[in-house]
């Protein structure tokens, strides 16, 4: 009898630990998942933003060279906008 509670008492200790261990490691992973998220967002609207100034020396009539100098992108990239 004193064996069989204590099995219970252990089966219960062990899938509550499994239960909050769980619980934690979706948290996490939803936190991680988040963070990297975030930061890929950051770099899309950076390069977006970059794209856009491009756009727009361009049309102020500014030479590749100088948009490429002020932007970063290739002449290619300039040339496709």
């Amino acid at each position: 009898d004193i064996i069989s509670t204590e099995k219970t008492y252990y089966g219960s200790a062990l899938k509550r630990g499994l239960e909050q261990g769980m619980k934690q490691g979706r948290a996490e992973g939803r936190a991680e998942g988040l963070e990297q998220g975030r930061a890929e967002g950051l770099e899309q609207g950076r390069a977006e933003g970059i794209k856009e100034t491009a756009r727009k020396l361009k049309l102020m009539g500014l030479s590749a060279v100088d948009i490429q100098k002020a932007t970063g992108l290739s002449e290619e990239e300039i040339s496709r906008l």
